[in-house]
This record gives structure tokens, C-alpha cells and sequence, in this order.
């Protein structure tokens, strides 16, 4: 993978940045922005030194559409600046994207050289313990009105944890907890009894803590999610599928009037049409990146869609890379996900299978909510893909030793 050893002067530098790095995501990909910002600051030197290090050969495939789709995000900006509302600079949010592709080198070179059992329990730790920390300020703030660490008033109708926004913590949390349930689930031997209490009571607290923000796209995408765990193993997932079915619909018609919001299905499917509206008129390109969201009342004006006075993104990650991007970021887009997936499903080591799991739930999450286009949502899903690429690298190597 690396084409140059890295040198001793600066590998205790790269050491540690890679580290805080993870470290800044394991606390703030549930609770906090600024903490994910930390993470991309620590992780920028690392990324341009392994990218003169790096044999680009030997990236997965996948690798490559994710370079491929940020060509087709700034292409349906350029040959849409004249309706662009932020002119060019939507580009500048490709930073994203390139942040996954360019922390594969790095992130690979701390798992195979770095990474320890005692530094991997941290990392686990520090994320379960912020987890913890925003379940309790959301609870608190859902039942009074005040959130005691954030220090403010907030709305009692929704558990929206440290964020403020209900829908970027839902469907964080619902990543996360996808991702713990997996590697409890692969690993139960392995743990204690005690860790065992331990951790099912973290899980459910934070299930509670996820049922409370009435989500229903983020608890979709956490049943998605476990599921996705057993996708290589039919009878197990059939298995899965009916116990969660079961397990879903009553949590659901318990607190039925909970999960219904006025309008909001309405609002949600007429964007949908709204998104679909725009990638007839504009199939190549699109709208440019970000730029459906500053149309979309026209063009629901233009159609005579409902709820005319309901903008924005289009609440469907697909849809939104269809608007606009148009067909050429559609098809780059599919083929990350497509060649992502085939990579997980040629590995049989563990993570692979946890890898797929938050798979599944970043893609079914992303059919209710434009995931791809908000910041928060896409560092998770970023940072799982490039540690699951550099997995991919790892376990190449491994086959072919």
C-alpha cells in the first residue's frame, strides 16, 4: 500500500495525529461539530504526508468512485454557475468527500502498525461514554425543557441529544449504535460476563435514547443496520428480520401518536417529486451540488406539488444526487456503494461484516433524509469508509502474503 516507509522522525508526529484524530471522532460523531472539526485538523497533516507515500495502485476500486463522484459534484457546479445560489463555492464542500479518500493511507497505516487492544478499548470507551453523555443532556432537556450541558433551553416534543437538531443526532446515533450492536454481536464470546451487562445497558439506554427522538428513517436505518450484519448468512437473516419485524412494530404502535407529525409525509413526498422534476429537466449535470434546495419551491410551484410553502433538500440521498448531480453523479455515486459493498462481501474477516452493517444503515437512513449533503451525517459515514477501505487493504495484503 505504501510505496516509501515512512520516517522515524516523523512517526511519532503521524502516530498520535492519527490517533487524536480518532479519538476527536469517537467522542464527537454523537454529541459534537466542533469536536468532528478537531478530527479533520488533526487528520489534515497526516493525510498530506501519506499522500507522497501512498501507491495509489493498490486503493480499493471503490476508492476511485468516491474520486469519481467528487468530479461529478464539481462538474454540475461549473455548468450550472449561472443558477447557482452560492456561485462556485458549494465545490468547497468536496473537502468532505476527499477527507474520506485521502485518510484511507493514514488510517491504514495506524491499524496495521499503530493500533493496539489497549488503544482500541479507549477509542470504544471514549464512544460509548460520549454516547452516555448526550442520551442524558437530550433526556433531560425532552422532559424540562432545559438541556443541563448545553446550558440552554430546547424543545420538550423530541430527544435531539447534544446537537440540537433532531434529525442529525437520530441518525448519527443510529449509526453508531449499528455499529456497537454489530461488534457485540461478532465478538459476544469473547466478552465477559460482566462487560456483557455492561455494554447490553449502554445499548439499551441508547435504543431508548433513539426511540425518543421519534426518528423514523434512523430507527429504519438501526433495524436496517443489524440486519445488514447477517446479509452473508441467509438463514440467520431471515432470522433477524422477523425478530426485529416484531420488536419494530409494536415499539411502533405503542407510541403511535409520537411517530406522527402533521404534514410530514406529505412535505417529504412532494420534495420527493419535487427532486424527481428536477433530474427530467436537467438529467445530465443537475442543479449543481447543494443547489436543488434553493429551486425546489419553484420548481413544486412549477408542478403544482403540495405544500408549496416546503423547501429544501430532498429528504432522499438518491433523489438529492439525482437533482443535483444528474445522471453522472448518479452513476458514480452507485457504483461507490455498489463496489463498496462487493469489497465487504469478498472479505470474511469480522469487521467486514460490521462494515456492512453501517452500510445498510447509512443507505437506508439516506432514503428519508439527504445524509449525503448534510455535514454531520456524511464525517460518519466518511470516516467508517475510509476505515473499512483501509480494512480492505489490510486483508488483501493478508491474502496475498
Amino acid at each position: 500500500m505504501l510505496s516509501q516507509t515512512v520516517n522515524s522522525k516523523h512517526e511519532k508526529f503521524l502516530d498520535y495525529s492519527i490517533y487524536f484524530a480518532l479519538g476527536a471522532y469517537a467522542l464527537g460523531l454523537v454529541t459534537s461539530i466542533t469536536l468532528l472539526a478537531v478530527a479533520h485538523i488533526c487528520m489534515l497533516i497526516p493525510c498530506i504526508y501519506f499522500a507522497t507515500k501512498t501507491d495509489w495502485k493498490k486503493l480499493p476500486k471503490s476508492s476511485w468512485a468516491l474520486l469519481g463522484f467528487v468530479l461529478a459534484i464539481i462538474l454540475s457546479v461549473l455548468t450550472n454557475l449561472e443558477t447557482m445560489k452560492h456561485g462556485w463555492k458549494p465545490i468547497l464542500k468536496t473537502k468532505y468527500f476527499l477527507y474520506g479518500f485521502f485518510s484511507i493511507a493514514p488510517i491504514y497505516y495506524f491499524l496495521k502498525n499503530k493500533n493496539t487492544e489497549q488503544r482500541q478499548a479507549r477509542l470504544i470507551a471514549m464512544m460509548l461514554a460520549a454516547s452516555l453523555v448526550a442520551l442524558i443532556g437530550g433526556t433531560i432537556g425532552k422532559n424540562t425543557g432545559f438541556n443541563p450541558i448545553l446550558m440552554k433551553n430546547v424543545n420538550m416534543d423530541r430527544n435531539a441529544g447534544l446537537m440540537g437538531m433532531v434529525l442529525n443526532y437520530a441518525h448519527n446515533l443510529a449509526y453508531f449504535m449499528t455499529i456497537f450492536a454489530a461488534i457485540l454481536i461478532g465478538t459476544w464470546r469473547d466478552i465477559s460476563k460482566r462487560n456483557k451487562i455492561i455494554y447490553l445497558s449502554i445499548l439499551a439506554l441508547n435504543i431508548f435514547a433513539l426511540y425518543t427522538t421519534y426518528t423514523r428513517g434512523a430507527i429504519l436505518a438501526f433495524i436496517a443496520g443489524v440486519l445488514g450484519y447477517f446479509l452473508k448468512d441467509l438463514k440467520k437473516f431471515l432470522v433477524a428480520m422477523l425478530v426485529l419485524l416484531v420488536i419494530g412494530v409494536t415499539g411502533y404502535f405503542t407510541s403511535y401518536k409520537n411517530f406522527q407529525r402533521e404534514g410530514s409525509n406529505i412535505e417529504r413526498l412532494s420534495m420527493w417529486k419535487a427532486a424527481v422534476s428536477a433530474y427530467q429537466e436537467k438529467p445530465v449535470f443537475g442543479w449543481g451540488y447543494l443547489n436543488f434546495e434553493h429551486h425546489s419551491l419553484d420548481i413544486k410551484k412549477r408542478y403544482g406539488y403540495a405544500k408549496l410553502e416546503f423547501g429544501g433538500h430532498a429528504h432522499n440521498s438518491i433523489l438529492e444526487v439525482m437533482a443535483a448531480t444528474g445522471t453522472v453523479g448518479l452513476i458514480s455515486f452507485l457504483l461507490w456503494v455498489g463496489l463498496w459493498t462487493l469489497e465487504l462481501f469478498r472479505r470474511e474477516d469480522i469487521w467486514s461484516r460490521v462494515e456492512l452493517a453501517a452500510l445498510c444503515a447509512f443507505f437506508v437512513g439516506g432514503l428519508t433524509q439527504s445524509t449525503i449533503g448534510l455535514g454531520i451525517n456524511l464525517f460518519f459515514i466518511m470516516v467508517v469508509y475510509a476505515i473499512s477501505a483501509a480494512n480492505t487493504l489490510k486483508q488483501s495484503e493478508a491474502s496475498h502474503a
